[in-house]
């Protein structure tokens, strides 16, 4: 990373308040190489991804547990090798333009990222029954590349996954990603040492916020694609948007 990241404080993501949900997602098929290298390309300084396994236990990035919507394949990502995760066409069903766009590993988001100097939310996406493993093995491949505490973030909607990275990577910080907080939200922050609540942004209400913030708490809000959602958003106080043109939101915010 450059110098301007690494300058950052781990408890700073305020240069990163604009993520690119699944790379530059409204202009590139979400999760590729090509959605991220078009999120850099467009300003974005921050990027989300979702990973989750191959039958073999690598962590690949893609959002769904089936194949259908965003391959030619069918069926469940844990069900197929990473070999013939890499062989389906992740790109075609965006455009032709996209045609042969493949699923990539982990390891080659990392660093196609880490390239482009950009920032990384990484959503630990466990297929059923395999929310340690999927958080063990993406810790296992961050850690051999990722060197800088204050550009990723290590979220989840699994409670078992966030404690993995607990306790295996206390040094990242972690987001509890909830549509609606639970009421306990603040027990399962002081339990798991999160950092941020990723939430819905119609529940991103100014009094959630407040008291977020009251916490000592960040709150970012998904999937945003209006400047006007944004900015009553941001004006509530939200620390964040996820959004799939960040194109739009750089344009009205600044990266």
């Amino acid at each position: 990373m450059t110098n301007q990241n690494a300058a950052a404080s781990p408890n700073d993501w305020s240069r990163f308040r604009i993520i690119a949900h699944r790379g530059a997602s409204a202009v590139a098929p979400e999760n590729t190489l090509a959605a991220i290298a078009r999120a850099a390309d467009l300003g974005a300084r921050s990027v989300e991804l979702d990973v989750m396994l191959s039958s073999d236990g690598v962590p690949v990035i893609i959002h769904d547990t089936d194949l259908a919507r965003t391959t030619n394949g069918t069926g469940p990502v844990a069900a197929q090798s990473f070999d013939a995760l890499t062989r389906l066409d992740a790109g075609s069903w965006f455009g032709e333009a996209f045609a042969g766009e493949g699923i990539p590993s982990l390891a080659d988001a990392v660093a196609l990222i880490l390239s482009r100097n950009m920032a990384l939310n990484l959503e630990i996406k466990p297929s059923p029954g395999e929310d340690r493993a999927t958080a063990s093995r993406a810790i296992a491949v961050l850690a051999e590349a990722w060197s800088d505490p204050a550009t990723l973030v290590l979220s989840s909607a699994s409670i078992e996954a966030l404690a993995v990275a607990r306790d295996a990577a206390p040094q990242w910080r972690r987001g509890l990603i909830a549509d609606i907080p639970p009421p306990d939200w603040r027990d399962l922050f002081a339990d798991l040492g999160c950092a941020n609540l990723h939430c819905e942004a119609s529940t991103a209400t100014p009094s959630l916020i407040e008291e977020v913030h009251a916490a000592g708490y960040r709150l970012l809000a998904y999937t945003v694609n209006r400047p006007a959602v944004a900015a009553t958003l941001f004006k509530y106080g939200a620390d964040g948007i996820f959004t799939d043109d960040p194109a739009a939101m750089i344009a009205a915010f600044g990266a």
